[in-house]
């Protein structure tokens, strides 16, 4: 990937910011009994970084939306 700055103090012209975003969240009850899978949420629907094997597979839950947040939908499906 080419640099996010340089030495220089002015602004480089032709570069858009990355604006990757994930969110990453970790979930148990108050005394430690159940777990639940870690949780990705991202914006791809099949990020080709986990392979051919299903996300499941890996050892977490993924969902994705346009925003990369959690919302009140995915929350109940994750909990469920």
């Amino acid at each position: 990937a080419p640099p996010d700055h340089g030495i220089a103090s002015e602004q480089m012209l032709g570069k858009k910011s990355n604006k990757f975003c994930i969110t990453v969240g970790f979930m148990c009850n108050t005394i430690g009994i159940k777990k639940w899978l870690i949780f990705y949420i991202g914006k791809s629907k099949n990020p080709c970084c986990f392979g051919k094997k299903s996300l499941t597979d890996h050892g977490f839950w993924y969902h994705n939306n346009k925003t990369a947040w959690m919302t009140a939908k995915i929350f109940e499906e994750y909990i469920s």
